[in-house]
């Protein structure tokens, strides 16, 4: 439990970590396939990530320098922040399931190493915190529940969400990002939280009361052992926003982000981080943009109307990105489902390619759109994070 606000930055990431191994030592790993079994699903490394991030210097330094930030609400869309938010939800894929469980287990044998336990752990995101360092940047998990299941749905897990933010002033831009992990296809757990997208009304006011994916708002704002998703990643803003080193009077600009089912994740933080923005706001931390790249669809016309509404009274713009022919935006509904729910596309979506210029998706709100195709793991070529590179540098140039 904290005890006050954290007295630096240092106790905040201390406070942050120390949830994180809490949350992993109350899992059973047990179930979880062995180290080397788990393949990356979009052949994301940290060598290719390292290439990119050198072929794009220029372009990452000016979207760091933005605050990854485009803007107030009706601003154009800048494609070098889309761009930066596509390189943190890829990096949120490195992470070595292995180095977690032998964290997990130095932690809970006997007294428990926590020192010792804390080292892996670290270890476990080792490939992510040096893709960081190389944008002069800091990396810290935020929420790492993929490997546990909610108390309500024990086969269904949580997000992960790797937190990106800066150490220092930028010369006064400071800013924070977060970014969801999308889907590992040999995950059961995971493919089911994609699988169960039945629309459901929340029992409170979460994201607006609006109806939502039955699989991402359990993941996302059901109950873990280790507490709601949600307000873990709300302490980890109220820690770091009042710690980051931040010369200027402005509050720090936080973006959310997210591929494939992490654009799931991403889209209800949003909306949920938007309404309680507009009630009680996270001290010293401002909402800024949502960047999706190859979600699928999330809501109702009824959530997509109200985010609407209300992004007209916030600061930032929700951009949705699909690379090309990505048939992953194009569900659900899927062919030969049986279920009369109607899920529309929050605004504001743009299609790129890598050989032509970016185009305008015209607005879902108010229709129905027909069934997509069964999105097969060996159909999924434009959803993969190599072709998402390639239409971004286009459209940057």
């Amino acid at each position: 439990m904290d005890k006050g606000p954290p007295a630096s930055f240092d106790d905040a990431i201390d406070r942050i970590q120390a949830r994180h191994l809490e949350q992993l030592s109350k899992l059973d790993l047990a179930d979880a396939p062995p180290e080397g079994q788990i393949p990356n699903p979009y052949g994301v490394s940290l060598e290719i990530l390292k290439h990119w991030t050198k072929e794009q210097k220029a372009h990452i330094d000016d979207a760091l320098q933005n605050r990854v930030f485009g803007g107030s609400f009706g601003s154009s869309i800048n494609w070098e922040n889309a761009f930066f938010a596509f390189m943190e939800s890829s990096g949120a894929y490195l992470r070595d399931w292995g180095k977690v469980k032998e964290a997990v287990d130095t932690f809970n044998n006997g007294n428990g190493d926590v020192e010792k336990a804390q080292e892996l752990l670290n270890d476990s995101t080792k490939d992510i915190a040096i893709l960081a360092d190389l944008w002069g940047l800091e990396f810290q998990v935020i929420c790492d529940l993929v490997d546990d299941a909610s108390l309500d749905q024990p086969k269904w897990d949580g997000p992960y969400c790797a937190g990106f933010f800066s150490k220092d002033d930028r010369k006064g831009s400071p800013f924070i990002g977060l970014a969801f992990k999308g889907t590992n296809p040999t995950r059961k757990s995971e493919v089911r939280v994609d699988w169960n997208y039945q629309l459901r009304k929340p029992d409170t006011n979460i994201v607006f009361g609006s109806e939502v994916s039955a699989g991402v708002y359990t993941g996302i704002f059901g109950n873990f052992k280790e507490g709601i998703p949600f307000d873990l990643i709300t302490k980890a803003l109220q820690n770091l926003g009042a710690t980051i080193p931040n010369s200027t009077e402005k509050p720090i600009a936080t973006h959310v982000t997210g591929h494939s089912l992490g654009g799931s994740y991403s889209s209800l933080c949003f909306a949920e981080l938007l309404r309680r923005t507009e009630q009680a706001p996270i001290p010293n931390i401002a909402l800024g943009d949502l960047y999706t790249l190859g979600s699928p669809r999330i809501g109702g016309d009824n959530f997509a109307n109200v985010i609407a509404e209300h992004m007209g009274q916030h600061d930032g713009s929700a951009w949705r990105i699909v690379n090309g022919n990505d048939i992953v935006p194009q569900v659900p509904p899927i062919k030969g489902d049986l279920s009369e729910d109607i899920f529309v596309h929050m605004d504001a979506g743009w299609k790129i390619f890598p050989d032509q210029e970016p185009k305008e998706i015209t607005s879902e709100r108010g229709t129905k759109p027909p069934p997509g195709p069964f999105p097969h793991w060996k159909k999924l070529t434009d959803h993969c994070l190599n072709m998402y590179y390639k239409s971004l540098v286009n459209a940057m140039e």
